[in-house]
């Protein structure tokens, strides 16, 4: 009963922002996804690996994402990709 009732508040609410959260935790507009993870993203060994670290017997479960954004208020400069370079070395 309480895994569906979380599934359902997850659901209905698919995205976090700001109204939910104190503080500065988002911006304005900013907005976290909220996704069910697929079985291939997450499988049966990785859910199997978590229920046996709790030591408890396996239950039914869902897994869920939340989106992730970077901290900083310093703006990201372009970086370009290496394509070539050369490196001498000298004897000594």
């Amino acid at each position: 009963m309480l895994l569906g009732l979380a599934m359902r508040v997850l659901h209905d609410n698919p995205v976090l922002n700001e109204a939910v959260f104190s503080g500065d935790s988002l911006g304005p507009g900013e907005e976290l996804p909220i996704r069910v993870i697929d079985e291939s993203e997450f499988g049966y060994d990785e859910n199997m690996a978590f229920w046996r670290s709790l030591g408890e017997p396996i239950r039914p479960s869902v897994l869920h994402k939340v989106g992730t954004r970077l901290h900083g208020h310093r703006k990201m400069r372009h970086i370009k990709r290496v394509a070539q370079r050369s490196i001498a070395v000298r004897r000594r």
